[in-house]
């Protein structure tokens, strides 16, 4: 979304279900999914760092913050 210069990015929460084993992470990967395959960001998903583990019949769920979203970007016009 867009509103006085400030570009917030967001979405649903993404998450992955651990079907027939664990899943282990360490980051969150955004990226443009199309022919050009862009990096967005990134970001720990601990801030140790560590490797995040989910167990089987459990759910990896990431949440963007819920008034920023993945994040803010700000244009300030010269």
């Amino acid at each position: 979304t867009r509103s006085a210069g400030i570009t917030k990015f967001d979405s649903d929460s993404p998450s992955w279900a651990a079907s027939g084993g664990s899943i282990t992470a360490r980051y969150i990967v955004v990226y443009d999914d199309t022919a050009s395959d862009k990096l967005i960001g990134y970001a720990l998903l601990d801030d140790t760092p560590a490797d995040v583990t989910v167990t089987d019949t459990n759910s990896l769920t990431v949440n963007p913050h819920a008034t920023n979203g993945w994040f803010r970007s700000q244009v300030n016009p010269a």
